[in-house]
C-alpha cells in the first residue's frame, strides 16, 4: 500500500506538471479583463480528451480582450501568431503558467498546486505506515 502510495503521487506530480495555468476571464462579462484594470487568477487548463496546452489573449475590433485555454495546432491552423515582445494581442503562448496576462501579471498558481499534491502525498504516506 505504501509503495502504491508512493507512485500514485509521484504520477499526480508528473501529470500536473504537464497542464498550463491560464488567465480565463471575457472583457464582456468583467471589466477586470484589460491590461490597465486587470484582476484575475489563472485556471489550469485542461489536459483531457482535446489537451489545452497553450494560453491565449484575444482582442476583438471592438476592443474587448479575452484570455483562456486554447489548443496549439487550431491556432497554428488559423496563422495566429506566438505572442511576444511586440505581437501581444491576438496570440498564443506556451512558455509559462499565466503568460496571456498583462504586462507584469505574476503567475504561479500551477507550482503551488503540484506542491501541495506532493506535501499531502509524503504525509498520507507515512500516517498510512
Amino acid at each position: 500500500m505504501k509503495t502504491f502510495l508512493v507512485v500514485f503521487f509521484v504520477l499526480l506530480n508528473i501529470y500536473g506538471g504537464q497542464a498550463i495555468s491560464c488567465y480565463r476571464c471575457s472583457g464582456s462579462q468583467s471589466s477586470k479583463c484589460g491590461d490597465t484594470n486587470f484582476e484575475q487568477t489563472e485556471h489550469t487548463c485542461s489536459t483531457t480528451l482535446a489537451p489545452q496546452n497553450v494560453c491565449y489573449k484575444e482582442t476583438t475590433a471592438a476592443g474587448v480582450i479575452n484570455r483562456s485555454c486554447g489548443v496549439e495546432s487550431s491556432y497554428i491552423s488559423q496563422s495566429v501568431s506566438e505572442c511576444s515582445a511586440t505581437v501581444t494581442d491576438n496570440c498564443y503562448c506556451k512558455t509559462k503558467d499565466g503568460c496571456n496576462g498583462p504586462p507584469g501579471a505574476t503567475t504561479g498558481v500551477g507550482h503551488v498546486t503540484i506542491s501541495t499534491a506532493a506535501i499531502v502525498g509524503v504525509i498520507l504516506v507515512y500516517v498510512l505506515q
